[in-house]
Parts: structure tokens; C-alpha cells; sequence
């Protein structure tokens, strides 16, 4: 299939300009809303490795595990997962294949506040930065346990197709610079 596909006419463009007009002291994000097979979205992922990702999320299916380990090996991105594992098992299985260099906690999906703060653990213990996918006013407090908290984000849900609508095109977010990590660790530091 060529770049890009007529469901995300421009794709590469949009990040480009998007990148241009927040400069490079902003975190700029790719969510691909697990639109590709894993090929496509490492092809498209070498694309956008370009614009300085600060990550790609959920490039393909939450199942194919295999297949976000070879992103995660392959790119020069951080493969960003957590907001479609549902168990502790998902994310160890995540964690044990390097399938991501970021795992996302959302308490909603996740199993609930326990199983979160034990996927935070999880990723402490593989070195692995953390954040949230939702739900922030709940999560930036369990992040704070993290010992690698990147960023909390999330954005009204007019602009976000739902976690499993897989004909979703990819969104764009950008926050700046790791500012809950700075929070966190003034918080730690009390």
C-alpha cells in the first residue's frame, strides 16, 4: 500500500507541519490507533522517525506482541502500550518480549488501581519510562509511584476514536517537555 493510505491523506504532512509549529522543546506524539499490520506500521514508522517522536502508540493490534517487538526493535521510536491490556499478564507479556518502550496505565482497563500500580512496578523493573492514557485526575497520582513517570495525557474524547475502533486514523498529540515527570520528582523528594 502507498503512503498514505486515502483513510489518512496527509498523514506525514500533518506531523511534519505539527513539528514545525511546536518546535522541538515540545513532546510530539503519534497514536496510529492500531491501524496497520505490523509491516505497514513499521514502514510508516521509519516515515516518521524524522519528526522526533517521543512515541508511536499502539502501531498495530494489541494482540500481535510479536509484532510490536520487532517495532520496538527496529524503530528509533518508542513503541508506546498499555491502554488495551487488560491483565497483568498482558503487560508482562509486553515487558518479557521488549514490545514497548513505554507502557501507559489507564485504572479504567486496566484492572483497576491494584493491577496499575503493579504494571508501574513492572516497568520499574525493566527500566521502562511510564504514563497514562486516561482518567489523569487518577492516574497522574499513581504515576507518581513510578520511578520513570513521563507524561499524563489525554484528550477529550470528541477527538479520540475509541480504543478498539480499528478503522480510526491516527491522531497527533504534542504536551511539553516531561512536566508531571518534574511534579513527580518534587513530590518524591518531600
Amino acid at each position: 500500500m502507498s503512503w498514505p493510505p486515502p483513510l489518512c491523506q496527509g498523514r506525514e504532512e500533518r506531523v511534519e507541519a505539527v513539528r514545525a509549529l511546536i518546535g522541538d522543546d515540545v513532546d510530539l506524539m503519534v497514536d496510529a490507533n492500531m491501524a496497520w499490520d505490523a509491516g505497514e506500521a513499521l514502514e510508516r514508522g521509519r516515515r516518521l522517525e524524522r519528526f522526533d517522536l517521543y512515541w508511536y502508540e499502539e502501531p498495530t493490534i494489541p494482540e500481535d506482541v510479536p509484532g510490536h517487538a520487532r517495532i520496538s526493535r527496529e524503530l528509533d521510536i518508542p513503541v508506546a502500550v498499555g491502554e488495551s491490556l487488560h491483565s497483568l499478564h498482558e503487560f508482562r507479556r509486553y515487558v518479557d518480549e521488549e514490545a514497548a518502550g513505554i507502557l501507559q496505565i489507564d485504572p479504567i482497563t486496566n484492572g483497576c488501581i491494584t493491577a496499575s500500580v503493579e504494571a508501574l512496578k513492572m516497568a520499574d523493573e525493566a527500566g521502562l519510562p511510564t504514563s497514562s492514557h486516561y482518567t489523569d485526575e487518577l492516574s497522574a497520582h499513581l504515576l507518581c509511584a513510578s520511578k520513570a513517570p513521563s507524561t499524563s495525557r489525554s484528550m477529550p474524547s470528541r477527538w479520540t476514536p475509541t480504543s478498539r475502533d480499528r478503522n480510526a486514523s491516527p491522531t497527533v498529540a504534542c504536551v511539553p517537555r516531561r512536566p508531571l515527570a518534574r511534579a513527580c520528582a518534587s513530590i518524591q523528594k518531600r
